[in-house]
């Protein structure tokens, strides 16, 4: 999300852009931790096997459902040392990044 909101879209300055992310993700943390009661859906997508998740969504051959995941979930890339220092602006917003990213 941090590569394709501040490298691919040109909606403001980069400034602009990462502090509106990292407003956004702030909102949402915030929201998730006033109202647990009223979540629908949160999960860890960044796992070894989504059998888990498929679960949650009702299916219950496991091997179909990975069939179903690996044909929609497309892997990201990692963020390489050249992508950080391109959205970051040379370190000038490092600490945006920082905030959002571990």
């Amino acid at each position: 999300v941090l590569r394709s909101t501040s490298m691919n879209r040109h909606f403001a300055s980069r400034h602009v852009q990462l502090t509106t992310l990292a407003s956004m993700q702030h909102i949402v943390l915030s929201q998730m931790m006033v109202y647990p009661d009223r979540l629908v859906a949160c999960w860890e997508a960044d796992t070894e096997t989504p059998t888990e998740l498929g679960q949650l969504f009702g299916w219950t051959d496991p091997a179909e459902f990975e069939v179903a995941y690996s044909n929609l979930f497309i892997v990201p890339s990692p963020i390489t040392a050249d992508d950080r220092k391109e959205i970051t602006k040379d370190d000038h917003l490092k600490v945006y990044m920082d905030g959002m990213v571990a």
